[in-house]
């Protein structure tokens, strides 16, 4: 667990961040279609391990910008 929080995201943070989202808004990768619910508990489960990484590191902007949405 520790070496996961010591990945340092490859996503720069902009000079001037856009605003936070409003609460309650889902957390939503296009390209799988995975829509996150706030305050839910989600697993992500995928037949091929390799698509579920690929969905985590999208989400946890550890790529480039794929489209994920706030």
């Amino acid at each position: 667990m520790l070496d996961v929080l010591e990945v340092e995201p490859q996503v720069a943070e902009p000079d001037a961040p856009e605003a936070e989202p409003p609460p309650g808004v889902p957390l939503v990768d296009p390209r799988s279609g995975l829509v996150v619910e706030p305050g839910l508990l989600t697993c992500l489960v995928a037949a091929d391990p390799d698509d579920a990484v690929a969905i985590a590191d999208r989400l946890g902007r550890f790529g480039g910008d794929d489209g994920v949405l706030l």
